[in-house]
């Protein structure tokens, strides 16, 4: 059932089993993805500059939620902080790369 993941994703200090927060963490990038490739169509965001701020703002975005907003470390999950980082990055990128170039072309050409 989706309702309770998503209460408990969106409740500060949740207890997390590894596979679930995980789980979490690959949405929220897919959902950080789409909203900054909307935005930086939008502004017309150019080049390999846009994919560097992407990637820099999406790692801030997901370590702020688990280490300061959900309160887990890397350590009590028995797994290397990387992990947790780059969950669902490649997707995410994908996620953010199409908006881009679509919201991008439609609003310049």
């Amino acid at each position: 059932d989706v309702q309770p993941a998503v209460r408990k994703a969106l409740t500060a200090g949740s207890e997390w089993e590894k596979d679930e927060l995980l789980d979490v963490l690959f949405w929220l990038r897919q959902a950080v993805g789409l909203v900054l490739g909307l935005l930086w169509g939008w502004l017309a965001v150019e080049g390999l500059f846009g994919v560097i701020l992407y990637a820099g703002v999406s790692t801030a975005i997901v370590f702020y939620y688990y280490s300061a907003f959900q309160g887990v470390s890397a350590d009590m999950l028995g797994l290397p902080e990387t992990d947790l980082l780059f969950e669902g990055f490649k997707e995410g990128l994908a996620f953010f790369v199409v908006p881009w170039v679509i919201v991008y072309t439609a609003c310049n050409f």
